[in-house]
């Protein structure tokens, strides 16, 4: 019998973090669900990542993956934006981590070629 490897991926952003799950199973791989968390930009940056981390936490409980991949942070010229985005991604990180999920990290151009 082979076994069902079930896996969340997180695209993170302070406007809009991508998601979706897949399976595994052998050498197939099927779509499960897909979607994007919006935060209100109006809310102050602590509320705007709570809002990352209960959103991901619950898209763990619902889906139940048994593995994670995050994308990094892309190097960016403008060293503000870069560390706010590495917040969200802290974020979601951490929400995945107390759902008891382990949490691989990709490069942005390896998940974009995947």
């Amino acid at each position: 019998m082979t076994a069902t490897i079930r896996i969340l991926g997180i695209d993170p952003g302070l406007r809009h973090t991508g998601w979706g799950v897949i399976e595994q199973t052998g050498a197939r791989l099927a779509h499960i669900a897909h979607g994007v968390i919006s935060v209100d930009t109006s809310l102050a940056m602590s509320e705007r990542l709570g809002g990352i981390f209960e959103a991901v936490g619950e898209l763990a409980r619902h889906y139940g993956p048994h593995a994670s991949g995050v994308e990094e942070t892309l190097v960016n010229a403008n060293p503000r934006s870069a560390l706010k985005l590495g917040q969200a991604r802290g974020a979601a990180m951490a929400a995945l981590s107390m759902a008891g999920v382990p949490v691989a990290e990709f490069a942005p151009r390896k998940i974009k070629l995947a």
